[in-house]
């Protein structure tokens, strides 16, 4: 008998999947039932992918599975800042915002030194759906302009984030660090709602700032990479 699985693999080559077994006289039971319910078992068609160069392997989770489309944007975002930077480096002009989850309980498991027959004390997992406050931090290549903690069940829509551009240009203003922007000021931020909204796309512009492009779903890009 002789098992054989050819496919025409996406880059053009074959892949090929054989397992070959010789019977013999002494092999033929009289019920064949066993026989087939063995061969057709997990663990068989699991040795025959192995044998085939085809190891069992689990996917990478990802925040949001990315379509044709939403690649190309990312490619085309990817090469026109590339090509802006290499014409007239702008990375001196960032102002960056961000913005990030923090559970109150926060706890970690610390090394023991325990005896060699006794068992280091468990330590109990935080709670998945505790009380979490946000952090919304505002800075710059050398140092924060401003940060802020906001509790969980607060407000976080556009006129939230409209009264944190008028707080941001008041701490530059006042701490005279608006004089190492004379080429102008570039906001880099995701695409939260809050963050797109046309009011706050309106202060942007307002205050003559520039808002750098980041591509769609991109939660994976952190900021300042």
């Amino acid at each position: 008998m002789k098992l054989s699985n050819d496919r025409q693999c996406s880059n053009g080559s074959r892949g090929s999947v054989r397992a070959t077994w010789k019977p013999k006289a002494s092999d033929a039971p009289d019920d064949r039932f066993p026989l087939i319910v063995d061969l057709c078992s997990d663990t068989f068609i699991e040795k025959i992918l192995h044998s085939g160069g085809f190891p069992v392997k689990l996917g990478k989770w990802v925040p949001h599975y990315l379509i044709l489309s939403e690649r190309k944007k990312r490619v085309d975002a990817a090469k026109e800042l590339s090509d802006r930077h290499k014409q007239e480096p702008f990375l001196h002009r960032l102002i960056i915002c961000d913005e990030n989850w923090i559970p109150l309980d926060n706890r970690q498991r610390s090394n023991q030194w325990p005896r060699v027959k006794q068992k280091p004390l468990p330590t109990s997992k935080s709670d998945p759906h505790q009380e979490k406050v946000m952090l919304s931090v505002w800075w710059y290549r050398e140092r924060v302009i401003s940060w802020e903690l906001i509790e969980s069940g607060s407000s976080t829509d556009a006129e939230v984030h409209f009264s944190k551009l008028k707080r941001v240009r008041a701490e530059l203003r006042q701490n005279q660090i608006q004089q190492l922007f004379r080429s102008g000021i570039i906001v880099q931020q995701d695409n939260a709602r809050q963050h797109v909204a046309n009011r706050t796309l309106q202060k942007i512009e307002d205050l003559g700032w520039e808002r750098l492009t980041h591509p769609p779903y991109s939660p994976d890009c952190a900021l300042s990479d």
